[in-house]
């Protein structure tokens, strides 16, 4: 039913009468309006459809399901009063001034909640949860969202008064699952209505994308979940004709009404908005979560303030608005995200991407951890918060204040939110203090050194409470102190500014030069506004940083319109706003690291391509037994077309290889078809200035080109920007052996001589133990999960550590052999998206497979003896795989490095 009237035009035909008994639709007389906009007598439609005629007779369009079973069954029509969100009689648009006849509308007919079956499910829920829960720690205690406190100086001098900035990180716990319980299963339901566009503009292959997408949203929802879908022109269309459970019954029947949305006529968005908030509003019963999405194409005929109509949104939904091509008001759909509770907005740049942005927030929905989250700031003494900087509301509004209460609507799984904030530090007198000094005795050259020790104060603290939406419990987590040094002297460490607090400052700065940039009308003075931000960015203590380097791109990105650069720009700023993961277009990067796991999981189902090299391989490919040489091939040497003892190595999206030249310490760069490499870090002999290597056995490289090295015999890990002359070090203390990188910018790295590997966070100067079951290990691999996989040299075996546990797994080999089921000495793996492992087996000259959960192995390259033939290998040491699924090999004793052609005719 359309419950707002259009700006202008009328869906339904031009004719008086109707077209199944060529009567007058006179005056008085019951009608049937269908979604269509076709009107007819009620009682003939009623016969038409009880005859078995399923079509509207005048456009042919399929007559929506939720119709055809209300009106087919006349013993329902007669005995079944529903509960309806609206009236079922209204009136039909005037013509020539006349009195209209009375028009039936089928109702919206919400479905209940089955309190039996949700109390079923809920208890089977919980004890899978459970157990879950006991694989995860011995309390069997539910992961709560924890709180971390920063401030942006360790210490502050007490005679002074000054200015710093604090910083709350919240972290979500990830979804908990058991073998027997799906990620899906593994949440509260929701009440989602879908608001679409159907205009004339949405014709030809968008119609029949959004069509998909429906019908993915439909197969991602479980048995209780409801879900309503809504569409607009000019006017408004109840699709699903209210709340359905998503049951095995109505899962078709939904599906049927989907197929049945036929594109035509203006844009008004008011229409599609407020009939899906008034099925929201209307509802008799309600699931935990709830949610409104809309997506439009297009613009509405005039403009239109929709601030009242989104101030009665209930409070526990959240409005994501998409817009869909350059032409669309993104300024209208960002402030509907924003009134809509916090919502975030999607700029889908391309048709094929509108699969995928939905998925992205999909998944955010249907992992909600903790819903009417409250952050308790309180500081103690004269220390005052006086400003508040990130994009929450917070009470009171008036600072400076030693309280500060920041509200936010919800969090999902494995999400994190940054609450940066500016504090006061007052003077404190001599006697306040928490200076302790000791005097060490140092026995060198007999002299006595004085060491001043201190301790860090407690100037306030942080707690949270929340709502868990699977359980309703209310929670409050333990308060998590802020603390500071505060003495007469401090040492330079201590007033070093926090590298991850300089992040989260570009962060917020970036917001509001881009909130400034989209306000600017002049295009000039709004790109302006961008470069004077990136020129901020660029001299932060953090300028280095992966993401502050992926905002520095984002900014200074060259778009080829302005229309596509303000859309862009409203989706990036909404998201660093939010810092909710969303869809992004090529043109941006920035905002990726927002993804939850289940996020980067569910937008794989929609990637055409790849997006790491290997992850496209078939389980049946095979590749050709004689390779060519891509790299080295000319004997031992340091020529540059030589190697010396080539170890690990990577291989780009352009298929251009960059190989740690053990022998040569140095890193050569070989670009596809060249007959010889160009050095791009060290050559100038071992060394351990920054601008040489020794030894070097592995090297990464990320998307804006810096190298990571892992510099063996100086104990040390290196970057080197692209073009860079020399590198900087920033790991010490270790014997490096592999080197990886995951998608949120953290390092790892292997130790041959503590027999173990730790992970870097960005910005930290100590690494965290990820295992130490490893004895010589060699290269690494990280999946999209965040699971390490470790070539465990000296145990014969491949062994997986998922994130956040320090327990392994063997996924390939075991102990010392040549057979199918073991491995010798294995140097480096990695891992496709099917779970499938190759190896390189160094000490048996193969390549070998295993597929996942498999007990042994096959060889798919290599396995014909040592030798240096193009079928023969040499104690191989790396490989990696192109986005065609080519196979590359380092095969080190050879000095060369190896391409593998796919069999492509077998996939």
């Amino acid at each position: 039913m359309m419950d707002s009237a259009p700006p202008s035009g009328n869906a339904s035909q031009a004719t008086d009468d109707c077209t199944i008994c060529l009567s007058s639709l006179a005056s008085g007389t019951p009608l049937l309006i269908l979604s269509c906009g076709h009107r007819f007598h009620f009682q003939c439609l009623t016969s038409n459809i009880q005859a078995g005629h399923n079509e509207c007779p005048l456009c042919r369009g399929a007559i929506d399901a939720f119709v055809i079973k209300l009106l087919g069954n006349p013993c329902q029509l007669s005995t079944q009063t529903p509960q309806m969100s609206q009236p079922q009689v209204g009136q039909a648009p005037t013509n020539a001034g006349n009195a209209a006849p009375a028009a039936i509308v089928v109702p919206s007919i919400e479905d209940p909640i089955d309190e039996a079956t949700a109390a079923a499910i809920s208890e089977r829920f919980l004890a899978a949860r459970q157990v879950a829960v006991a694989l995860l720690n011995e309390a069997n205690n539910l992961p709560l969202i924890t709180a971390v406190t920063t401030l942006e100086y360790e210490g502050q001098v007490s005679h002074e008064e000054s200015n710093i900035y604090g910083l709350v990180t919240l972290q979500a716990p990830p979804v908990l699952q058991s073998n027997n319980l799906s990620i899906i299963q593994s949440r509260a339901p929701i009440d989602l209505v879908c608001v679409v566009d159907q205009s004339g503009s949405m014709s030809g292959e968008k119609i029949t994308l959004l069509k998909k997408t429906l019908t993915d949203i439909v197969d991602q929802l479980g048995e209780l979940d409801r879900l309503a879908i809504v569409s607009f022109n000019d006017g408004a269309f109840d699709r699903s004709h209210g709340l359905k459970r998503v049951n095995q019954q109505n899962r078709q029947i939904l599906k049927t009404d989907i197929d049945g949305i036929v594109s035509g006529g203006n844009t008004y968005i008011g229409a599609g908005l407020e009939m899906g908030i008034n099925l929201l509003l209307t509802r008799q019963t309600k699931n935990p979560l709830s949610a409104l999405l809309i997506l439009t194409d297009g613009q509405d005929s005039s403009a239109h303030d929709y601030t009242q109509i989104m101030s009665t949104l209930p409070e526990g939904a959240q409005c994501y608005t998409f817009g869909y091509g350059a032409d669309h008001h993104a300024e209208l759909l960002v402030k509907l995200a924003e009134q809509g509770n916090d919502g975030t907005f999607t700029y889908i740049d391309q048709e094929q991407a509108v699969s995928t942005a939905f998925a992205i927030t999909m998944a955010g929905l249907l992992t909600c951890m903790a819903q009417k989250i409250e952050v308790n700031i309180e500081l103690s003494g004269e220390y005052r918060i006086t400003h508040f900087l990130s994009k929450y509301k917070y009470e009171p509004e008036q600072l400076p204040s030693m309280k500060l209460a920041v509200k936010l609507h919800n969090l999902s799984a494995d999400e994190k939110r940054n609450l940066v904030f500016r504090l006061h530090i007052p003077k404190v007198n001599d006697d306040q203090n928490v200076e302790m000094s000791s005097q060490q005795s140092m026995a060198q050259d007999e002299t006595t050194s004085e060491q001043q020790v201190f301790e860090k104060q407690p100037i306030g603290h942080v707690s949270v409470s929340y709502t868990d939406p699977n359980t309703a419990q209310l929670i409050t987590t333990t308060p998590v102190s802020f603390y500071l040094i505060r003495a007469r002297n401090l040492p330079v460490e201590l007033l070093r500014g926090n590298y991850q607090l300089d992040r989260q400052r570009n962060r917020i700065e970036t917001i509001d030069a881009l909130e400034r940039a989209m306000a600017e009308r002049n295009y000039e003075q709004s790109r302006s506004i961008l470069s004077a931000q990136v020129e901020k960015i660029k001299v932060s203590a953090s300028a280095q940083d992966p993401f502050c380097q992926e905002l520095i791109q984002d900014l200074e990105h060259s778009f080829p319109s302005e229309q596509e650069y303000r859309a862009t720009h409203h989706n990036v700023s909404r998201s660093h706003q939010t810092e909710r993961g969303t869809y992004s277009t090529t043109a941006t990067s920035s905002s990726r690291h927002y993804h939850s796991r289940l996020q980067r999981e569910l937008t794989e189902r929609y990637k055409r391509i790849p997006l790491r090299p290997g992850d496209g391989i078939c389980a049946l490919a095979t590749w050709t037994q004689n390779a060519t040489t891509v790299a080295g091939g000319n004997g031992q040497g340091s020529d540059l077309n030589q190697l010396d003892i080539p170890y690990g190595f990577f291989v780009d999206d352009n298929q251009s290889i960059y190989v740690a030249d053990f022998n040569n310490h140095r890193v050569v760069k070989w670009d596809r078809g060249v007959s010889s490499g160009q050095i791009v870090a060290g050559g100038k002999g071992h060394g351990l200035d920054n601008d040489q290597l020794d030894s070097p056995m592995d090297v990464f490289v990320d998307k804006h080109g810096t190298m990571y090295i892992s510099d063996r015999n100086n104990d040390r890990v290196q970057r080197w920007s692209r073009g860079a002359q020399s590198g900087e070090t920033i790991i010490r203390d270790i014997f490096p052996i592999g080197i990886v990188q995951d998608d949120q910018g953290s390092l790892y790295v292997s130790d041959d001589i503590k027999h173990e590997v730790r992970k870097w966070h960005v910005g930290d100067t100590i690494g965290q133990l990820v295992t130490s079951e490893v004895f010589d290990p060699g290269l690494l691999f990280v999946d999209r999960n965040l699971a390490l996989y470790v070539a465990d040299k000296g145990n014969h075996r491949v062994i997986k550590v998922d994130d956040g546990t320090t327990q392994i797994s063997i996924v390939a080999g075991g102990s010392q052999s040549d057979g199918a089921d073991q491995l010798g000495y294995p140097d480096s793996v990695i891992v496709d998206e099917l779970g499938t492992v190759y190896v390189t087996d160094t000490d048996h000259d193969r390549i070998v497979r295993w597929p996942r959960g498999a007990t042994s192995g096959s060889v798919i390259a290599g396995g014909h003896g040592e030798g240096s033939q193009a079928d023969q290998l040499s104690s191989p040491t790396d490989l990696a795989f192109d986005l065609d699924g080519n196979l590359y090999v380092v095969d080190s004793k050879n000095f060369r490095v190896q391409k593998f052609a796919i069999a492509k005719n077998l996939c």
